[in-house]
């Protein structure tokens, strides 16, 4: 569904009970999503596996205040305040909310005074050991036939233990020299493509030319400002392509480059929110056995594609003959030509919740092994997807952590009182 215009902030439809929209939105998505997966599954199962887990962590739990209190008696302020940020972080620890590090941890130093690294080493071999129990145990809740489970199971391990190799390849990474990267990345890094946060996949030859101000356009390099006036133009936009994404955009090279990156970051979000809604039960037990993440995707032309017109005038332009009402609304997906339309309001010029609302329908209808005849919410169930993508608005990153939900997000607040 567009985004529509005359709702403030851009807000789709107001909630039947306010105050209990969102509830009722986040009840619906884990509804579409667990559905076939956990309500059939044997309960009194689960139960003994929950309390199995619990054991794991109780006991995880005892060991780090153990060493807190070593810590506190060696009077080593650092390792204690680790090993309390570590505390809470696993008492409210969402596995979907951290993205993994990019780089492989450094060895602890030699050079460290010998109570502190002491107590580095200790922590650090504690959480490896818990996440290799947790590995043991995901294995046995994935035999035992809940491989959503086992899959958020694989999403803490990482949380401990980040270079854990099977978890990295279950969760579709591989590892190049001293960082975990993806298959895509990894392609792009062998023919000598390096990411830049301003300006996307470049040559690596090409970057100190593009800092000081020069572009490569059409085989020849010109300055900022030419090209700038050769993208003016829909037809010669820039085109910004990631692994999962093609922004095409007149705005800017960096505009496209910060909202590609910002995409990205959601897909990770929502593929390992959604997994059991895209993966069979088998597949997903595939995935354990080293099949390839379906999510990851090599370089191919089979990017969603986002265009990002610079004015109001040019995305009206573009959409009025085929949506008389497009006036009303600030973003649409379309089926049809399978992009997602958008244009530059300087007035929110940092909400993303459009964005997220339509790249959310995009994602329905164009991920996984269906993606070719997928018609989510076309025919049934089009309130309960529409529930998810308003629900998905208000993703939003706090540093390292990625959440969606938040109950006084601004656009949670609009519906409220609308």
């Amino acid at each position: 569904m567009p985004d529509q215009k005359d709702q403030h902030p851009e807000y789709p439809f107001a909630p039947a009970a306010s105050g209990q929209w969102y509830r009722w939105v986040l009840i619906v998505a884990l509804m579409v999503v667990f559905s076939q997966q956990t309500f059939a599954q044997n309960p009194r199962a689960r139960e003994t596996y929950q309390r199995q887990y619990e054991a794991l962590q109780n006991e995880f739990q005892n060991k780090l205040k153990q060493l807190a209190a070593s810590c506190q008696q060696e009077q080593q302020p650092e390792g204690v305040q680790a090993i309390a940020e570590l505390l809470k972080a696993q008492q409210d620890f969402d596995p979907h909310s951290n993205p993994l590090p990019r780089a492989v941890r450094a060895e602890i130093p030699l050079n460290l005074p010998p109570a502190e690294r002491n107590w580095r080493l200790k922590l650090r071999n504690l959480q490896e050991q818990q996440a290799n129990d947790l590995f043991v145990f995901s294995r046995k809740v994935l035999h035992g036939g809940f491989p959503s489970y086992a899959y958020d199971l694989i999403l803490e391990i990482a949380y401990y233990n980040p270079d854990h190799r099977s978890v990295r390849q279950i969760l579709g990474y591989v590892r190049n020299g001293d960082e975990w990267v993806t298959p895509f990345e990894k392609e792009m890094q062998d023919r000598k493509q390096q990411w830049h946060e301003k300006y996307g996949w470049l040559p690596a030859s090409h970057i100190a030319r593009y800092e000081q101000g020069e572009r490569y356009v059409n085989g020849r390099w010109k300055s900022a400002a030419q090209e700038a006036e050769i993208r003016r133009d829909f037809r010669n936009a820039w085109e910004i392509k990631t692994e999962h994404f093609l922004i095409k955009t007149n705005h800017s090279l960096e505009m496209g480059v910060k909202l590609a990156t910002e995409m990205e970051d959601f897909h990770r979000y929502f593929q390992q929110t959604f997994v059991a809604f895209f993966q069979t039960p088998e597949q997903l037990q595939k995935l354990f056995e080293g099949a390839r993440n379906p999510f990851q995707k090599r370089n191919s032309h089979t990017q969603h594609v986002m265009h990002y017109y610079s004015t109001r005038e040019e995305y009206l332009q573009r959409l009025q003959k085929e949506i008389p009402q497009i006036a009303l609304t600030h973003g649409i997906y379309l089926f049809g030509d399978r992009i997602s339309h958008f244009y530059h309001r300087p007035d929110a010029e940092g909400d993303l919740g459009t964005l997220y609302h339509e790249a959310t329908h995009q994602l329905f209808y164009e991920t996984g092994s269906l993606r070719n005849s997928r018609q989510v919410g076309e025919k049934n169930h089009f309130w309960a997807v529409e529930g998810i993508a308003c629900y998905m608005e208000s993703f939003e990153k706090n540093g390292n952590v990625f959440r969606s939900g938040n109950p006084n997000h601004i656009r949670f607040n609009a519906a409220r009182y609308r």
